[in-house]
This record gives structure tokens, sequence and C-alpha cells, in this order.
């Protein structure tokens, strides 16, 4: 079996770099990014871990959750293998697909 290595955390300027640089990128990198620009815009977040059901190793995923008038949560993903085009509101569960 392949050892899988840690991914580490993007610093500030490599969040700045990447985000920027309309390449795409891994999740940590994508989504650390638009983390930093919601907090910048005035949003409350948290980075939060998930996992793909086809993952052999949990926890390897990174989404944002975002706090909108202290009430309304979503989850956000700009950097899934299938793209989530809305953000899914936490506080509607639970959600169903049209």
């Amino acid at each position: 079996m392949k050892e899988i290595e840690e991914s580490s955390v993007p610093t500030q300027d490599e969040l700045l770099e990447n985000g920027s640089s309309g390449r795409g990128g891994l999740c940590n990198q994508l989504n650390l990014f638009a983390k930093h620009v919601l907090e910048t815009l005035g949003f409350e977040t948290i980075a939060v871990a998930g996992t793909w059901s086809s993952s052999p190793v949990p926890g390897t995923h990174c989404m944002i959750i975002v706090t909108i008038d202290t009430e309304r949560k979503y989850l956000i993903d700009i950097a899934s293998g299938s793209p989530n085009y809305r953000p899914i509101p936490l506080h509607q569960l639970p959600v169903r697909g049209k």
C-alpha cells in the first residue's frame, strides 16, 4: 500500500498566489483562499474537514461553513471534483436536490 503524505496548511502568501492565479488547485488551497476572502468581507467562517465516500483516508477534504446574520449557516465547497453551484443551507436541513 502506498504511503499517503500529509498535506500542509498553505501560508497566507501561498493562498493569495494560488487563489488569484486562475489555475485552480486543491481543496485546501482554494477553499482556504475563499475563506480568507469571505472573512475580509466581514463574514464569519470556519474551515471543516470532510471525507469523500471513495477516499480510503477520512478527513482529507476541506470545505467552509459561512454564517450570515448569526443564524443562517451555509456549507461552501468551491474545490470539489463535482461542482456545487450553490451553497448548501445547513440551517434548512435536510436539503433535497432538484
